[in-house]
C-alpha cells in the first residue's frame, strides 16, 4: 500500500489503542474501564513477550471461544470482554482472600 495509506492506519490504531486503555468506553449502556487489562500485577512473567498471540491461546484453553483459530475468527470486542471479565473478578477475588 501507499506510505500515506500505511501511515493512517497506523495513526487510527494507535489511536483506537490510546482509547482502550486511558478512557471508559459504552459497551451495552455499561461504561467498561480497560485499563485494569494495562495495570502491572506485580508478579508478571518475565520473558513473556508473546503478546496477542499468548493472549489468544490462553484464550483458546479456556475453549469459551472455540479452538485457537476460533478464538482468532472472533470479533476482538468479545475477547475483549472477555479478557475484562476474567482480570476484574481475579482482582476481586484477591481483595477476598
Amino acid at each position: 500500500p501507499p506510505f500515506p495509506v500505511c501511515f493512517h492506519a497506523y495513526i487510527f490504531f494507535f489511536a483506537v489503542w490510546e482509547l482502550i486503555y486511558s478512557v471508559p468506553i459504552s459497551t451495552n449502556g455499561k461504561d467498561i474501564d480497560f485499563s485494569i487489562l494495562f495495570e502491572k500485577s506485580g508478579r508478571g512473567n518475565a520473558g513473556d513477550n508473546t503478546g496477542w498471540v499468548g493472549i489468544s491461546y490462553d484464550v483458546a484453553a479456556s475453549g469459551v471461544f472455540g479452538d485457537f483459530r476460533q478464538v482468532n475468527d472472533t470479533p476482538f470486542w468479545d475477547v475483549m470482554l472477555y479478557i475484562y471479565k476474567c482480570r476484574f473478578e481475579m482482582l476481586h477475588n484477591n481483595k477476598k482472600q
